[in-house]
């Protein structure tokens, strides 16, 4: 089996599963494991208590645009300075995210996981939609698992990679430090964001010697 085949079934079957056991545990109210998950995302949110308001202020900045602003930019850069590769890897990129937003609300509406309830509101951002999968942690998960695996072979470019992986492991840190997301529905983001990637990828390097239209777009 194909190496980005077999990883792509790994994480989603992970992340199926993984939703299976969130959405079966919150419907037979069984909160042994959901219970350490709330001890440890109070344990983060809780931080932010000694640490200077900057470092509020910095994870408010990383969670606001770090998806929506940030990632765009950079797809936006790869088309316009990185060649044929960086054309092609900003085109199963953003597609790749672009279809996992629904995926991801199906998901959230099928579990029906409640949103954090903490005691330390100040650093709660209020929501309305479920909890699991983070679409956060689901949507930078897949950005960089495309750079990395489309977007490499030199020096320049792996730092690259390990530049936007730490960008987005900011991102879902960001999530809990802010008392948004529990810790497994960013376990669940990024299993579903980086199988999804996966899989796209492998979709493309299948079909792509016979788009010949797109081929010739893309030089």
């Amino acid at each position: 089996m194909n190496r980005l085949t077999l990883l792509s079934v790994l994480c989603l079957l992970s992340f199926f599963f993984l939703s299976l056991y969130v959405a079966f545990t919150q419907f037979n109210n069984s909160y042994v494991t959901l219970n350490f998950d709330e001890l440890l995302l109070v344990q983060i949110n809780q931080i932010a208590i000694f640490l200077p308001s900057i470092m509020n202020n910095f994870m408010l900045i990383i969670t606001f645009y770090g998806r929506e602003i940030f990632w765009p930019i950079v797809l936006i850069l790869l088309v316009v300075l990185g060649g044929k590769e960086g054309k092609k890897t900003a085109l199963i990129t953003g597609l790749s995210m672009l279809l996992l937003i629904p995926v991801i609300s199906i998901t959230k509406d099928l579990v029906e996981r409640d949103r954090p309830d903490l005691e330390i509101t100040e650093f709660t951002i209020q929501t309305d939609t479920f909890s699991f999968p983070s679409g956060h942690a689901a949507l930078v998960s897949a950005g960089v698992a495309g750079v990395s695996v489309m977007f490499r072979g030199t020096t320049k470019r792996t730092m690259l990679s390990i530049f936007l992986a730490s960008e987005a492991a900011l991102v879902c840190i960001s999530r809990i430090y802010l008392g948004v997301h529990y810790p497994l529905d960013i376990v669940g983001g990024i299993l579903l964001g980086a199988g999804f990637s996966f899989f796209m990828i492998r979709l493309f390097n299948l079909l792509y010697p016979k788009m010949y239209f797109l081929n010739k777009k893309l030089g």
